[in-house]
């Protein structure tokens, strides 16, 4: 009887150990390399979002650069709006002198001058009145990507258009933003700062 019931035993504790085998095989954790991807992979979704278009390459301090080699370092930045033509991105840069306003449009990819231009101001434009009121200056400008994530972080997004503009005194980036649910956004965000400073409808 004694031997019969040890192999009862036996029989039983068997069972049990095969059902907590299978149960654990049921529910199987992620491997830590699983978790690590996992993990990468919402860290690389949040970077995108925050990134300017992988097809704006071209820095803001390289166009400044490109500017003055073009111009002359006496030429100040009045304006730059970057925004998508046909598969790719362009840089229309403006600039302006005492008496003489430029333009070059960029290929925002590479770098290369598609074209430019350059014209005397008007009568009631020249002499400095122009550059005074929309000379922007580029010593402290953020880097565009900086830009674009003080405007995603406040509203959520894809980034699609830039601009920059001299606002009463101060460097503004307008930054337009395709939303998941709320269509088209505008953020305004101080460009040697990044402290966003307005987000709106865009029209």
């Amino acid at each position: 009887m004694h031997t019969s019931g040890g192999k009862l035993m036996k029989t039983i504790l068997l069972t049990v150990v095969s059902l907590c085998v299978l149960s654990a095989c049921g529910h199987p954790t992620a491997t830590p390399h699983e978790t690590s991807s996992q993990s990468n992979s919402s860290h690389v979704n949040r970077q995108q979002s925050s990134k300017p278009s992988q097809a704006v390459k071209v820095s803001v301090s390289a166009v400044v650069e490109l500017m003055h080699d073009r111009w002359g370092t006496d030429v100040d930045l009045s304006s730059i709006e970057i925004e998508p033509h046909g598969n790719q991105y362009q840089y229309d840069v403006e600039a302006v002198d005492d008496d003489t306003e430029y333009q070059m449009v960029l290929d925002g990819r590479t770098g290369r001058v598609l074209r430019q231009a350059q014209h005397a101001l008007a009568a009631d434009e020249a002499g400095g009145v122009e550059r005074q009121e929309h000379a922007i200056n580029t010593e402290h400008l953020l880097a565009l990507g900086h830009i674009t994530q003080a405007a995603t972080q406040a509203v959520p997004g894809t980034a699609r258009e830039w601009s920059l503009e001299q606002d009463d005194g101060v460097p503004v980036w307008s930054v337009k933003i395709q939303t998941a649910h709320a269509g088209q956004r505008e953020v305004s965000v101080q460009a040697d700062t990044g402290k966003v400073l307005a987000t709106s409808d865009d029209d």
